[in-house]
């Protein structure tokens, strides 16, 4: 007498883009299998992810019918493309990070660094907050480090409050740009005002520029919540983007990008078409420009709409939304084409970084819930990379990864060679062993999706990156905080800074 056994698909929960057609397509070869009397088989199969639930029967007789099921993930750092579930292949052998130098420094008080930028020389700006209490705002501040992590020298931002510095951008004579908030009215995060200034080489403040609002909450006018977030150089066109018009509750506030003379810090009021110099966009509740990037004329930019928002130690902290990449032309300020990148249910996507490369564009952010062609890691949250087409908006692909914690993804760099970086925390062993309550990671990817190296540090207490940048040796730089002691550097406060340069040495 022969066994037969078989298996057949009744449904599958939607962690995929299968339909049950393919599932049955993806296990008929191995439905209706026959073994010899008393023997085991063994059926490999490469299936999509997916949870998939099968169904035993017998044929004849009253023999008893047992399966073994395994699974192994094959491509953890595969993208899944829209439309198609096949995994992508991966590199055998993965690059290594190594660390050259890293300097930790701060104040009795809170300490961050957030925005990176490299000179012509190859030197490294860095933009962030010194002295912060509980919320973001303190002393904000500029520093400079050679290539061998001399700092070279660190300056205050000139403001009338107390404010923070969020990015930094650097021309080729050595002038330096920052924006950031600074706080209004009684010193709450609730109170702010977007500033950007320019300073020459020697440090010298040549202009500076605020956005300030108001907003009507039930009746009262209260002072809104404006940032900005992030800066980007075009010639002489200088444009900011980040949050405006907010207030917590009732959850307020709109996306926006400005634009200056990088010369005079004139405001081009022909740039959005209402005399202002600025475009605001959204939908219902809050949103966000996070991060900008400009080539050719065009602003590309990314961030959340959709959400509660609030000013935090580590920059925004939204709740719910969902997040969005959009294109605007660099003169009118015309919208070009916007996208949403949205998971399942009333999870949270925030995108949070957004880097070019010819005609690629890249997202990197956190979500809570699935991604299309992704599944959740189980965790609170898991991070994520996109790459859309830039001329038409399209999602070419999106890769999710995570663990059963918390992974969050907070900047993103491309080098010469169209490798893309990523940098942000996990509290469980993302790449590697944990060391405490979160980790800073790093991780590099090729064009296609394929994660090709990574690393994970920390001490034993919280650790975050926030900036990245490569300069055009290929050194990648990286900046954050941390409550412990990174690399035996002694501690000055409650949360350090820290900046950290890195090369990536092929494995094999």
């Amino acid at each position: 007498m022969q066994k037969k056994r078989v298996l057949r698909a009744i449904g599958r929960k939607a962690f995929s883009t299968l339909k049950p057609s393919d599932i049955k397509k993806f296990l008929q070869p191995i439905a209706n299998q026959t073994f010899a009397n008393g023997k085991d088989g063994t059926l490999t199969l490469n299936l999509p992810a997916g949870e998939f639930y099968l169904r035993f029967h017998q044929r004849r007789g009253r023999s008893s019918y047992g399966a073994k099921l395994a699974a192994q993930p094959l491509a953890s750092s595969a993208p899944n493309t829209p439309g198609n579930s096949t995994p992508q292949p991966v590199p055998t052998a993965l690059n290594t990070f190594s660390r050259r130098w890293l300097q930790q420094f701060g104040t009795s008080g809170n300490d961050y660094t957030y925005g990176t930028a490299v000179d012509r020389s190859g030197n490294l700006y860095v933009a962030g907050v010194a002295n912060a209490g509980s919320g973001p705002a303190g002393d904000g501040f500029i520093a400079k480090y050679a290539v061998d992590g001399t700092q070279l020298w660190r300056r205050s931002i000139d403001t009338p409050g107390a404010d923070v510095a969020f990015d930094v951008a650097v021309d080729d004579a050595g002038n330096y740009y920052v924006t950031g908030a600074t706080v209004t009215g009684s010193g709450s995060a609730t109170n702010s005002d977007v500033f950007v200034t320019k300073y020459n080489s020697d440090g010298l403040q040549q202009w500076i520029k605020t956005i300030a609002t108001t907003v009507d909450v039930s009746g009262t006018i209260r002072n809104g919540l404006d940032a900005g977030l992030s800066l980007a150089l075009n010639g002489n066109n200088l444009y900011i983007s980040g949050l405006i018009g907010a207030f917590p509750l009732p959850s307020l506030g709109k996306a926006f990008i400005a634009k200056y003379d990088a010369t005079t810090g004139a405001v081009d009021s022909a740039f959005g078409g209402a005399g202002t110099g600025r475009v605001e966009f959204g939908v219902a509740d809050a949103s966000a420009a996070v991060d900008l990037v400009v080539s050719n004329g065009v602003l590309y930019t990314t961030g959340i709409t959709g959400a509660a928002v609030a000013l935090s130690g580590s920059g925004i902290r939204p709740a719910g939304g969902d997040a969005f990449v959009s294109a605007f032309d660099g003169v009118s300020g015309a919208t070009l084409w916007s996208q949403t990148l949205a998971s399942n249910g009333t999870s949270q996507d925030y995108a949070r970084g957004i880097a070019l490369f010819g005609s690629d564009l890249y997202i990197t952010g956190q979500t809570s819930g699935s991604l299309p062609g992704n599944t959740s890691a189980g965790g609170r949250s898991d991070a994520f990379l996109a790459k859309y087409n830039a001329q038409t908006g399209t999602l070419q692909w999106v890769s999710q990864f995570g663990s059963n914690g918390i992974e969050e993804s907070q900047g993103i760099a491309i080098d010469s060679a169209g490798k893309i970086y990523i940098t942000g925390e996990t509290d469980k062993a993302l790449f590697g062993g944990a060391s405490g309550k979160t980790d800073i990671w790093v991780a590099q990817y090729d064009s296609s999706g394929n994660r090709s190296g990574s690393a994970q540090f920390g001490t034993n207490q919280a650790d975050e990156a926030y900036g990245i940048v490569v300069d055009a040796a290929g050194n990648v730089y990286l900046a954050g905080q941390t409550q412990g002691v990174l690399s035996g550097l002694a501690g000055a406060g409650k949360y350090d800074a820290w900046v950290a340069q890195y090369g990536v040495l092929p494995t094999g």
